[in-house]
């Protein structure tokens, strides 16, 4: 419909048969949202996300980030327009329609979510902490279910600007910006117990 700006957001599962999109900016009465969709013979919806708060029009209103994991069963969305911009990352399976995890900004104008990703088995994943000026990584205990932080934060270079993690969710590269605007791209490996640089 008119107004609905779809497709400021997009991200597609690894073997393309789920495709989640959205805006943060929709006009008239219409909330934030994303939709996520999957593949059979035709495209079917079949998970929702809407955003409880619209935002005034004084308001800058970050996209969304966000990740599916390869074959789309999980969706990691960042959203920094949570709760009047303290912002929050969700990780919901979709198959079931579950959350399983939920990460809320400290205060307003935190924006945390701004830049989040998956890793391929959706066990782990990385989001960047602009104002806060750190990465963070979860994982998820197989037996237990339970999510937790993994390891140190990474701080090196106030950084998580943009983030990314690698298939097996053991390297994540991130950048940062300096104040002279020249910019760094930084790696980081786990080796079972902490995250160690490799480049930088």
């Amino acid at each position: 419909q008119v107004g609905d700006n779809l497709g400021e957001f997009v991200t597609i599962s690894g073997d393309g048969s789920v495709v989640s999109c959205g805006t943060t900016r929709p006009t008239g009465s219409k909330n934030p949202y994303v939709f996520t969709y999957r593949y059979g013979t035709t495209w079917t919806k079949f998970h929702t996300y809407t955003e409880p708060i619209k935002l005034g029009n004084n308001i800058v209103k970050k996209q969304f980030s966000g990740s599916l994991n390869f074959n789309g069963s999980r969706l990691l969305l960042g959203v920094p327009v949570n709760n009047y911009t303290t912002g929050a990352v969700f990780l919901y399976d979709t198959e079931e329609d579950e959350k399983l995890v939920s990460i809320v900004g400290e205060q307003v104008g935190d924006n945390i979510g701004q830049s989040v990703r998956l890793s391929g088995d959706g066990s782990r994943f990385v989001l960047g902490d602009v104002t806060g000026g750190c990465v963070k990584i979860y994982s998820e205990d197989k037996t237990t279910r339970v999510w937790n932080q993994q390891g140190n934060k990474i701080s090196e270079g106030y950084g998580g600007t943009a983030v990314d993690l690698s298939y097996d969710g053991t390297t994540v590269t991130y950048s940062a910006m300096s104040t002279a605007n020249k910019g760094t791209v930084y790696q980081y490996r786990w080796d079972g117990t902490f995250w160690m640089p490799s480049l930088s």
